[in-house]
């Protein structure tokens, strides 16, 4: 293999999302048994899984982070899922769709080299996936509004000919105004699928699963808000304990599976975090203006000159 070849190959493994292992990870966890630690995997890599087109995506939008990941996930599964309602045909449809916008993403994203991980999310993830582990075993049993959602998460995993009716909580009664269009469901009867289990066990045990990718998000919120990676733990830290800790059982945390929580407690931190990134970049920019244009200048005034 000659330097240039070398080369390339280093700057594409460069330039790959981590979330890429979640592939064989989910080879692997469908290999083990549907209880107890193979459940676990499977939750665990089919929600990986399913981040994965919108963790390529915003690569190749040069966006990094569990927060843009998180973003860019869930809304391009938006349009996935409003296909299958027009068409009236199965989840699996919004599957589809998924692959090929990954598919489609992942030459892009292998161009962009923007050097290795952040590692201190992805130790703040590693921290978040051992309290899902604890979390585990205080799920207990699924009740109260859990059995709603769980509802429509089988709706969405059973139906063949889905559209937004088909997902009502009452044969005869009309849409939910939070819930007309249930991404959040869709995502969890998604991971079912992929992950070869019943929706009951997604909506019980999926926090377990969540909760390392909402620890690496509330992370990176006090980091964009602070910029500083200690103040970023203590946000972390902070919240887990008043959200998590202090109810005891869990918490809130105990509760991803439900949007409403995913609301509060990911999604806000994640757009908190691209909206303070985004301004960063801005500010950086302008900035670099009047550098530019006195590069500019200099470069008309030489010309001239000779």
């Amino acid at each position: 293999m000659n330097g240039t070849a070398v080369w390339a190959l280093r700057r594409s493994a460069s330039g790959a999302p981590i979330l890429l292992l979640s592939l064989p990870l989910l080879g692997v966890a469908r290999l083990l048994p549907e209880n107890g630690f193979g459940l676990w995997l499977r939750l665990v890599a089919a929600s990986l899984v399913l981040l994965l087109p919108g963790a390529l995506l915003a690569r190749a939008l040069h966006l990094r982070g569990a927060s843009a990941t998180v973003a860019w996930g869930l809304g391009a599964l938006g349009p996935a899922l409003l296909l299958v309602f027009v068409v009236h045909s199965s989840i699996l449809l919004a599957l589809a769709v998924l692959g090929v916008v990954g598919v489609v993403a992942l030459p892009f994203a292998l161009r962009v080299v923007s050097g290795p991980p952040a590692w201190d999310t992805l130790v703040v993830a590693f921290c978040g996936l051992a309290f899902g582990i604890a979390l585990w075993h205080v799920a207990g049993v699924v009740s109260g509004d859990a059995l709603f959602h769980l509802g429509r998460v089988q709706k969405l995993y059973s139906f063949g000919d889905l559209h937004v009716r088909s997902v009502d909580e009452f044969a005869d009664g009309g849409l939910h105004p939070g819930y007309a269009f249930p991404l959040w469901h869709a995502f969890l009867a998604l991971v079912a699928k992929v992950g070869g289990v019943g929706p009951a066990e997604v909506m019980l045990h999926e926090p377990s699963a969540i909760v390392p990718v909402a620890f690496a998000v509330v992370y990176e919120a006090g980091l964009a808000l602070f910029r500083s990676a200690w103040l970023g733990a203590a946000v972390l830290t902070a919240a887990v304990s008043v959200i998590a800790l202090a109810p005891g059982h869990g918490g809130s945390f105990a509760l991803l599976s439900q949007p409403g929580t995913l609301d509060r407690h990911v999604l806000v931190a994640a757009a908190l975090t691209l909206d303070r990134r985004r301004g960063a970049a801005r500010a950086h920019e302008h900035r670099r203006l009047p550098r530019r244009a006195a590069a500019r200048f200099r470069r008309c005034t030489r010309a001239s000159d000779s």
